[in-house]
């Protein structure tokens, strides 16, 4: 009888063991709700607002990724699935169309990133691709995380705005985004579409890109811009001075007059200052006769392989 009794005792305490070793899982899960809970929800959406683009009737920009970034941290991939948007198709449907929806945890987040992969122009000759100074946007916008509410990044693109021609038809997109960040929102999503019916504004800011790719409140390229596009796939603006003018003497020969420095270039029919920009594209090598034949007045020489201008130089 007390051997029995003491096999009963040695059962229950082994049966109370293996208990407690089977509830540890259970509070690791526990620790993970917490963390959780410790998050907040963040929404981006992306519409357009542009104004009338004439014979543009759609553009296309394919957005392959959204990253956040807090002061001293590593980026944080938000989405990394490539989307796909009609910016004049929202503009003409009035929505803003989900791009991420995400939970973060708690804390302040101050700069978006968004990278561009390709961006399609349809006008009335068909598709086209154009061409961005960067496709890296870094964008300054500070928004809060916090434990069960929502906030939401807008980026609403003015295409009207962002969109470029240089003078032998390229199109250039150097994208102009009015950026409104929310906090404690009301958000309703229905399919694609995004609604905020309420939120405390916390940024409403408008950014723009240069030529160069600089991306900032102050940046833009001039809708009256004089853009080219050089053989390294560098985008440059076209410098205009008013104060220089052309002048044509007894012998036929063109003299720019107004402005020290300035010489005429026949080959793209303008005064040019040498130091700043190159009377025509620098090719070398056979294999960019093409390049050279994009420069009015220009021809490519085989003897030479160097691009020349006939009416100066010979070819042999």
């Amino acid at each position: 009888m007390k051997k029995l009794f003491v096999v009963i005792i040695a059962l229950v305490f082994v049966l109370l063991v293996a208990g407690c070793t089977q509830q540890q899982p259970s509070q690791s899960t526990d620790a993970s709700k917490m963390v959780q809970k410790e998050s907040g929800r963040v929404i981006f959406t992306v519409s357009d607002r542009a104004a009338d683009m004439g014979l543009v009737s759609g553009v296309s920009v394919t957005i392959d990724s959204v990253m956040i970034q807090s002061t001293g941290s590593n980026w944080i991939t938000v989405s990394s699935t490539p989307r796909m948007f009609d910016l004049l198709a929202l503009k003409n449907s009035g929505i803003s169309a989900l791009l991420a929806d995400v939970n973060l945890s708690n804390g302040t987040y101050n700069q978006i990133r968004l990278l561009i992969s390709n961006v399609i122009v349809t006008d009335s000759t068909g598709n086209h691709t154009a061409k961005l100074p960067s496709n890296d946007l870094r964008i300054l916008g500070a928004f809060d995380v916090s434990q069960n509410s929502t906030s939401v990044v807008a980026f609403d693109f003015l295409a009207d705005q962002s969109l470029h021609m240089t003078g032998n038809g390229v199109y250039i997109l150097a994208p102009v985004v009015h950026l409104q960040i929310k906090e404690n929102a009301d958000v309703l999503i229905d399919r694609s579409s995004v609604t905020v019916r309420r939120g405390s504004l916390r940024t409403d800011a408008e950014i723009g890109m240069d030529e160069n790719g600089t991306l900032n409140r102050q940046a833009r390229i001039p809708a009256d811009a004089d853009l080219s596009i050089d053989v390294g796939g560098r985008i440059y603006r076209n410098r205009r001075n008013s104060s220089t003018t052309v002048a044509i003497d007894s012998n036929n020969v063109r003299r720019c007059v107004g402005t020290a420095g300035d010489v005429w270039c026949e080959a793209r029919q303008k005064c040019i200052r040498s130091w700043e920009e190159s009377c025509y594209y620098s090719v070398t090598g056979k294999s960019n006769a093409q390049d050279c034949m994009k420069t009015p007045g220009m021809r490519w020489c085989d003897d030479r392989a160097v691009c020349i201008n006939p009416a100066t130089e010979v070819c042999k």
